[in-house]
């Protein structure tokens, strides 16, 4: 799964990378300069190749949430709430940590125990 969402972000960071005019107007439409497609193309390009290695794929699961959640805010006074962007960038994120956590069961230690806190007395 981590794997799909990495290559998913390897082929919109090529889009952006060689900004066809559907990619501009997307661009201009959201906000963005129409020069901006290879700027960020290298941090998709960069969340992806993080995704694509196990020893860095917490730090690619972490940037590329980062990078989604950007994404979704950007997209929602442009196209409101509920865009078919949004939608994709919510599936890639689901991807990378549901497949983080069948790669790596005990990923989410690192988060903290599960285990209630007892009330003080």
């Amino acid at each position: 799964m981590i794997l799909v969402a990495a290559a998913a972000l390897l082929f919109d960071g090529y889009m952006q990378f060689t900004s066809p005019p559907p990619m501009v107007a997307a661009l201009e439409h959201i906000g963005y300069p129409a020069d901006a497609g290879p700027l960020l193309s290298l941090l998709t390009l960069g969340c992806a190749l993080l995704l694509a290695f196990p020893a860095t794929s917490f730090a690619g699961a972490v940037l590329t949430t980062a990078f989604l959640g950007g994404a979704i805010a950007v997209h929602v006074p442009a196209s409101g709430l509920g865009s078919p962007p949004q939608f994709i960038s919510v599936g890639i994120g689901i991807l990378v940590w549901v497949g983080l956590a069948l790669a790596e069961p005990g990923i989410f230690a690192l988060l903290g125990s599960r285990k209630p806190v007892p009330a003080p007395r």
